[in-house]
């Protein structure tokens, strides 16, 4: 079985443009009524007052002194896309997935994280819809995925069908660390794979309550400069 898969990107609504609504009352109409704009953010388990700059790098990548593995999670939820396919014409069947919890801490108390965001540029068509859900609160080893499409479990492979499974993973309470669990069967045989990108588990942290820090990026100048956080972006 070969897994592959890739985190869906935030996006928010940009403004209407300003000569909108003129153009639409000449009959020129726009396509969609606001450009969906890339953003990065996370919750950085550092107090507020730690942010009084950008933390990007000059290439404008988030600095690892500030944002890294160790110290910034998802805020809230994190959405990603698991693509599945066989490596061979045998029939492949896949028969559930699960989340499974690694580590699960107290959710940080304001004044303790921060919830950082970073407006890029190159504005267009949005993510595609996700079908899946999962909730880490419960305190249980497994978070049960919820299967919110019309494709359920379990599902057959075969003649070069593949399976693309978007899923988003929440929380409200624990700053928890989990990975997704494939379980598959194939000749007879029940397997188990876990699914990371670039080999690093997920972390998703509660964003609830926290102070926001958020920059954009100027397109022409390329200077950050401070801006409001959009909470349409934890949706």
């Amino acid at each position: 079985m070969y897994v592959s898969g890739s985190r869906s990107p935030r996006v928010a609504e940009s403004p209407r443009a300003a000569d909108q609504p003129e153009a639409e009352a000449q009959g020129i109409q726009y396509l969609s009524s606001a450009y969906l704009c890339p953003w990065q953010a996370w919750v950085v388990t550092r107090p507020p007052g730690d942010f009084g700059a950008v933390p990007v790098l000059g290439d404008g990548s988030p600095d690892p002194a500030f944002i890294s593995e160790d110290t910034a999670g998802d805020p809230s939820s994190t959405h990603v896309v698991i693509d599945v396919q066989p490596v061979d014409d045998r029939p492949l069947q896949i028969k559930e997935l699960r989340i499974k919890v690694l580590s699960r801490n107290p959710a940080p108390a304001p004044g303790q994280a921060t919830l950082v965001g970073l407006k890029g540029q190159g504005c267009g068509d949005g993510p595609i819809p996700l079908v899946a859900r999962a909730d880490l609160d419960g305190g249980a080893d497994f978070a049960t995925v919820t299967l919110t499409g019309s494709v359920k479990l379990p599902q057959e492979l075969f003649d070069g069908r593949a399976l693309s499974i978007d899923l988003a993973v929440g929380t409200r309470t624990c700053d928890c660390v989990w990975v997704p669990e494939i379980v598959w069967s194939k000749d007879g045989k029940t397997r188990t794979t876990e699914f990371r990108i670039n080999g690093k588990d997920f972390r998703t942290i509660p964003a609830e309550g926290l102070e926001r820090r958020a920059w954009a990026l100027d397109g022409d100048t390329r200077e950050w400069s401070e801006t409001e956080f959009d909470e349409s972006i934890l949706d």
